[in-house]
């Protein structure tokens, strides 16, 4: 009986050809998404439709894969957010790099599945090119990955030493080399 309430209460499917969300208009005061814009094909339908199920006076916090990541998270190839050639992915594949979906397959076969990931399931857009989009669906785009990481464990340990410029360089460096953390804000109605 819970479980069932809490499949329909809370777990709700979205369609995929549209991604329309199965929620009425300004329905949240916050959006927040986890790992996901990395995988958005279409980026303005999708902050189309969280503009839209986000209240006027809404935010949202949407954390991501930076697109220059050294090791692309999905298939462990490096740089494989941007060199996508299939030279690339068969050296790594040869060199014995696989996910844990991959263990036992040929590095031909390997690097066949991980292009095709990369090219139908992963879209890793610039900044400027995300801004751009949300600009269009959102009255403010941010990237705040200086307070984002602020608040981590190793932000927190540089920040204890008194010399501040060190954060501000972990900062830059965590944004252009691992995570995004871009905050929306009113939701252009």
């Amino acid at each position: 009986m819970t479980e069932q309430l809490y499949d329909q209460e809370y777990i709700r499917s979205i369609d995929t050809n549209s991604y329309r969300l199965p929620f009425p208009d300004a329905t949240f005061d916050y959006v927040i998404s986890c790992q996901v814009l990395e995988h958005v094909q279409d980026y303005s339908t999708v902050l189309a439709e969280l503009a839209r199920v986000t209240k006027k006076s809404g935010v949202g916090y949407h954390e991501f894969p930076s697109r220059y990541r050294l090791i692309e998270g999905h298939i462990y190839v490096p740089l494989a957010s941007i060199i996508r050639y299939p030279l690339w992915l068969r050296f790594w594949a040869q060199l014995g790099i696989r996910n844990e979906y991959q263990q036992g397959l040929t590095a031909k076969e390997t690097a066949k599945l991980n292009r095709e990931y990369l090219t139908t399931r992963t879209n890793y857009l610039s900044k400027s090119a995300i801004s751009r989009h949300a600009g269009a669906w959102f009255g403010e785009c941010a990237y705040v990955e200086p307070v984002y990481v602020r608040h981590t464990r190793v932000g927190r340990k540089i920040a204890s030493v008194p010399f501040a410029p060190l954060l501000r360089l972990y900062a830059y460096a965590s944004s252009a080399f691992r995570s995004r953390v871009i905050l929306l804000r009113s939701p252009r109605h």
